[in-house]
């Protein structure tokens, strides 16, 4: 044997080389987006909502149409060409093994063996046709990269041209994958005329590679059509004509969506098409249709009565829950009536000119000429006051503008209280501000710097601050507060933080009809009630105190019945270490109709500055004209 030796030329091979990296290039590019629209052709042909085929024969259709999808079309000739040669020698070999079958088997099994004959004919002529016609449509460049390809395989190999070909398109990738392609469809479409019905719909709307698009060509249309029209059993024939003209219809004139409506139509009109079907595969399939059509008219009407149910369930419980509004609307409005009629009485009980005026308030004079003479020296007094009523006893107050912070620089003796039966008001050693509060709830953040303490003593920072009344002896300590408290006795000293808001007991009026009741104070509480104790400061803060000054944040979370704390001490580095955290609930909501904001700092030296609400700070501004000032 002697083999082929093709000789080619240098500058012929140097362009052989250029344009072959071209051709790579561009199928680089169109790699991505040809991977993307495969991926939507599978889905719609052979995913669940078209053939549903198992999860392997789904993944070996799609990694096929893949390979096809992105084969140059040189690579695609030469495997059209292998498959027909492989589908030719196939045929001619399943013709010799069914000779006897053919000549004396059944009609029945002479019409199968025919059928599948001539659609492997069909497909022999589609691939040397599509062959053929892709060869044309090629450029120059691509019929030179073709034959220098062959050429320089046969030069790389030394193989002979004919008979070392038909082994290497049995080895070639593409060329495996159409056989593939071939058996999925054997396996599934030409065996069941329901299956072949789908796909002929699904592959109309979204068409395969050219290179298996076998059933959608003309030529192998009329090939079927022309068998069919030659069979002797007129009834057999009747059966595969259906398929034809169905799936002609289907393609032509019906959408996906109207698949369902055909064939009820197709299943209602069933007993013109039973009279034509007069063997017993036709008879069960038709048995088969009906007993789904019965499921599913039996499925819809079940399906409208539990519609109707749910319907009239969601009505009656629209009318139950509106005549429920109904009645808890009256109810709401008798009770309303009810507290207007008793406010009413009480605001004629309370209000009466017989009564002398200091029933209401109390040295009003005094009250105002305190408050007139209270304004502090900071930033802006017209903007946001600060307030220090009581002067002289509440210490040394002062705004420090280079910290924007509060000091109280002097150490008001805490003494005996006026509660204990003492003569000192360590309540008095405090300043305040209005602030109107915004919609709950609402944040304030305050930083508390202990500097020297004595023992007892208290630093705190008082929120939900009624506004100052002249005479309004509750207005004094109507306010909610939280703070550190310190005790000592003998050796022992403690430090804890406390909360308390402003209570007042005893209500009563006295035989002469004066009314008469007991205020406690907040800082009175801390001082007398030990459940007023939120978290005691451990030794190591005690310690750090005679050495030191201590920072600590106070984030406080404001609601009308209830007060969320965070507290966190400021570290050597700045940053801030949590100590304890929770939330007070239960609390007098009437308190939450305030806002104002204060300190207060008694047996103690301390600073405060605010965080937040920013609108209680000064601008930089206004902070160096105040410390130039």
């Amino acid at each position: 044997m002697f083999t082929k030796i093709v000789v080619i030329s240098t500058p012929l091979f140097l362009a052989y080389l250029y344009f072959s990296s071209v051709h790579r290039s561009a199928l680089i590019r169109n790699e991505i987006a040809q991977h993307t629209l495969t991926k939507k052709v599978v889905e719609h042909i052979f995913g669940a909502h078209g053939l549903n085929l198992p999860e392997d024969d789904y993944h070996q259709a799609e990694q096929i149409i893949a390979l096809i999808t992105i084969a140059s079309p040189s690579h695609t000739i030469t495997a059209a060409l292998c498959v027909a040669h492989y589908l030719r020698k196939k045929l001619d070999e399943e013709q010799k093994e069914d000779k006897a079958a053919l000549t004396s088997g059944t009609h029945e099994n002479k019409l199968s063996l025919f059928f599948k004959y001539y659609i492997t004919e069909s497909r022999i002529n589609y691939l040397t046709e599509f062959a053929h016609t892709t060869a044309q449509s090629l450029s120059a460049w691509q019929r030179l990269h073709h034959s220098l390809a062959h050429c320089c395989s046969a030069i790389t190999h030394r193989l002979s041209f004919t008979q070392e070909w038909e082994v290497q398109c049995l080895e070639d990738a593409l060329s495996q994958a159409v056989i593939a392609y071939i058996h999925l469809e054997e396996k599934y479409i030409l065996n069941d005329y329901t299956t072949l019905l789908r796909f002929l719909v699904r592959s109309e709307q979204k068409r395969l590679p050219g290179l298996i698009d076998f059933w959608h060509d003309k030529t192998i249309q009329e090939k079927i059509a022309t068998r069919l029209k030659n069979l002797s059993n007129t009834s057999a024939r009747a059966q595969f004509e259906i398929l034809p003209a169905i799936g002609a219809r289907i393609v032509s004139s019906i959408a996906e969506g109207s698949m369902p409506l055909f064939l009820q139509v197709s299943l209602m009109s069933g007993g013109s098409m039973y009279a034509q079907w007069l063997n017993t595969q036709a008879q069960n399939q038709f048995a088969l249709l009906s007993a789904k059509q019965k499921d599913i008219a039996d499925a819809y009407q079940l399906f409208i009565k539990n519609l109707q149910q749910q319907r009239t369930k969601i009505i009656n419980t629209i009318v139950t829950n509106f005549v429920q509004k109904q009645s808890d609307l009256k109810n709401y409005y008798q009770s309303l009536n009810q507290e207007q009629q008793n406010e009413y009485l009480y605001l004629m009980q309370s209000i009466n000119v017989s009564k002398p005026k200091n029933h209401y308030l109390v040295y009003p004079i005094t009250f105002d000429q305190l408050f007139a003479a209270s304004l502090m020296n900071t930033p802006n007094n017209e903007q946001q006051p600060w307030f220090n009523v009581y002067q002289e006893k509440a210490g040394d107050w002062e705004y420090d503008a280079p910290t924007q912070s509060f000091w109280q620089r002097k150490i008001v003796p805490y003494g005996t209280p006026y509660w204990a039966h003492g003569s000192s008001n360590p309540e008095c050693s405090s300043i305040f501000t209005e602030f109107i509060s915004p919609a709950t709830p609402y944040e304030v953040q305050v930083e508390v710097t202990l500097a020297n303490v004595t023992y007892p003593f208290f630093a705190g920072v008082m929120v939900n601050k009624g506004r100052w009344i002249s005479g309004d002896p509750e207005r004094l300590t109507q306010y909610r507060l939280i703070g550190f408290y310190g005790t000592q006795t003998a050796d022992t000293k403690s430090i804890t933080l406390n909360f308390a808001e402003q209570k007042i007991t005893n209500k009563t009026y006295d035989k002469k009809g004066n009314f008469n009741e007991t205020i406690l104070s907040p800082l009175q509480q801390i001082s007398t009630d030990p459940k007023t104790q939120l978290w005691e400061m451990p030794p190591q803060h005690l310690q750090q105190l005679i050495n030191q000054p201590l920072t600590y944040r106070f984030n406080l979370t404001l609601q009308p019945s209830n007060v969320s704390y965070a507290v966190s001490q400021k570290d050597q580095k700045g940053s801030n270490v949590s100590v304890v955290s929770g939330t007070l609930q239960g609390l007098d909501n009437f308190l939450s109709i305030f806002g104002g904001i204060g300190f207060m700092a008694a047996g103690c030296q301390a600073a405060f500055k605010i965080i937040t609400p920013t609108s209680l700070n000064y601008s930089q501004h206004e902070s160096n004209s105040a410390a130039a000032a």
